[in-house]
């Protein structure tokens, strides 16, 4: 049982029950999922370009990447039908503590000038934040030329929470740094 997995289990459902009061053990807060994606322009000039990105997803996750296509044509993005535009891994709910404790255990403290999280990352459904240097994560350092020209990945944490108050409850929970200003 990893970090984030036992501060849930044992600390931070005792915690809600008495702060949030809910009428059945469904509607406790909780983490409900996480995708981690990365996406460019350059896939639809050169195909080719979209092999670094998928590996590195493949070593930061475990799992096989998906394609994301587009799915009808824009032409103000010059984007035509069926166009790649990215990868991404959805992860369940088993896997989310463990990635998220490595990216809150090892990646958070590496990442320069890192104070909190802003209110405008946080909304009602979730939280999304961005890594533009993907040589902090330590399973990319090897191979470092390799994943030099990827420009970052994007990661997105869905809760069940029904407002942003929720949201930054939950995540203070799991004492990850906010970064509020009021």
């Amino acid at each position: 049982m990893n970090f984030f997995h036992y501060t849930y289990e044992n600390i931070l459902c005792e915690d809600l029950l008495i702060k949030q009061n809910p009428r059945s053990f469904q509607e406790l807060l909780c983490l409900s999922g996480l995708v981690v994606s990365h996406s460019s322009r350059n896939f639809r000039i050169q195909e080719k370009t979209y092999l670094p990105p998928w590996v590195a997803l493949k070593l930061l996750t475990g799992q096989s990447p998906t394609k994301t296509r587009a799915k009808k044509a824009c032409a103000n993005f010059k984007i035509l039908a069926r166009d790649l535009l990215g990868c991404q891994v959805s992860m369940n709910k088993s896997q989310i503590y463990s990635t998220l404790s490595k990216y809150y255990l090892l990646i958070l403290p590496r990442l320069r000038g890192f104070e909190g999280f802003y209110e405008k990352q946080i909304n009602a459904k979730g939280f999304s934040f961005a890594v533009t240097n993907l040589l902090v994560f330590p399973e990319l350092e090897e191979k470092a030329s390799f994943f030099e020209k990827i420009q970052g990945i994007n990661l997105s944490i869905q809760m069940n929470t029904q407002n942003q108050k929720q949201s930054s409850l939950l995540l203070s929970g799991f004492q990850i740094p906010l970064n509020f200003k009021y």
